[in-house]
């Protein structure tokens, strides 16, 4: 049938009548006692096919007569009488028209069956772009929150950078009003004499730019350099540029990596700015050692790697929300640091969490996606 799918169905029925016609005269040609009958079967077929059940009943008629006529031109024939021929004929033609009759049937039960197929087909696709929109929707309410949830953040952060610039800004006008006064009273002074004055202004000013670079990192939005990165090569740089701060604090730096290389696609500057936070937390965390930091590397099926920054401080006590905006176990610490690396880390489609490791101190694992998902 699918040979003949390109093939007018007019022609094929004509070929079929043809055909029926051409097996009536092979079985009138032939003596020996053939089962040609069943021949009719498939231009019987063809035409229940390709031409519907009444001209399937034809082709039954025809070739039931047909084969009659072939069987009563043979001389002598071998029955007691002329009658059992057209008993035959009858019998032949109830199996012609039972065969055309299954076939229609076959014929409908599969009409039917690629019906339900195609139907269920459209509704798999209709189910298909509605979850697809579903999610574009979703996806783009994540966005609506995760700008709103941002916004209040730097709402909060602005607050409190007004707060906690109040103090320094106070310190500088005192400095800077004590060092006017002194050259006032004595332009001739030496300048030893403001020097200590001037650190002060100096340290001042660095600890409020340093507070308004972290305000301004948190509140810019996330985007990312997209590259391939080796992260074998990235961690052992990592490691070698903490190394001596940890050998002077009798910190041991372990790297464990599993053998070949390992590729993520990733924005190296701002990923750098993560792992070099997590380090930096681990040593100070340690303090005066001895520790050790371990940092490791995982990879994940099916498209995941598994980053653990892990030290042997004293561990983070369970009341801290260590992403929480201003949270912080450090006297000088700005609360802002992690809030950043979980920022960054999401951005790039990835997850960080922290536990407790033993027998003491803290562990940060990040998961990251080695490809970036689709926006």
């Amino acid at each position: 049938m699918a040979v003949m799918r390109n093939i007018p169905r007019s022609l094929v029925v004509i070929l079929a009548f043809v055909s029926i016609v051409g097996v009536a005269l092979l079985d009138m040609v032939v003596s020996a006692q053939l089962a040609l009958s069943v021949y009719f079967l498939i231009p019987i077929l063809l035409i229940n096919h390709y031409a519907g059940r009444w001209v399937g009943i034809g082709a039954c008629v025809a070739s039931a007569v047909s084969w009659l006529l072939a069987d009563l031109s043979k001389p002598s024939p071998s029955y007691g009488s002329s009658l059992v021929l057209y008993w035959n004929a009858c019998g032949r033609l109830g199996v012609f028209l039972l065969v055309a009759m299954l076939w229609q049937r076959v014929k409908a039960h599969t009409g039917s069956l690629e019906q339900a197929v195609q139907e269920r087909t459209a509704s798999l696709k209709a189910e298909i772009e509605e979850r697809m929109r579903a999610e574009a929707i979703v996806r783009d309410m994540q966005r609506a929150a995760a700008r709103r949830e941002r916004l209040a953040d730097i709402g909060t952060i602005a607050a409190k950078v007004a707060h906690d610039l109040g103090n320094p800004l106070a310190g500088l006008s005192m400095q800077a009003q004590l060092l006017v006064r002194r050259a006032h009273q004595d332009g001739n002074q030496p300048l030893k004499t403001v020097v200590k004055v001037a650190e002060q202004i100096l340290a001042e000013t660095r600890r409020i730019d340093s507070l308004l670079l972290e305000f301004k990192d948190f509140a810019r939005e996330q985007r990312l350099n997209l590259k391939p990165i080796s992260l074998t090569a990235f961690l052992r740089q990592l490691a070698g540029l903490w190394q001596p701060m940890a050998s002077a604090r009798h910190i041991a730096l372990v790297l464990r990596i599993p053998e070949g290389d390992h590729w993520l696609v990733a924005d190296e500057d701002k990923l750098w700015r993560v792992f070099d936070n997590l380090v930096k937390n681990a040593v100070e965390a340690i303090d005066a050692g001895p520790g050790q930091v371990s940092i490791g590397l995982q990879p994940l099926p099916p498209e995941t790697v598994d980053i653990s920054v892990e030290d042997t401080g004293c561990g983070i006590p369970e009341t801290v929300e260590v992403f929480r905006l201003f949270e912080t176990t450090k006297a000088d610490g700005s609360g802002l640091g992690l809030p950043i690396v979980k920022q960054i880390v999401v951005a790039h489609g990835g997850s960080i969490e922290f536990g407790a490791a033993q027998p003491h101190g803290t562990v940060f694992h990040i998961k990251l996606p080695r490809y970036m998902p689709a926006a």
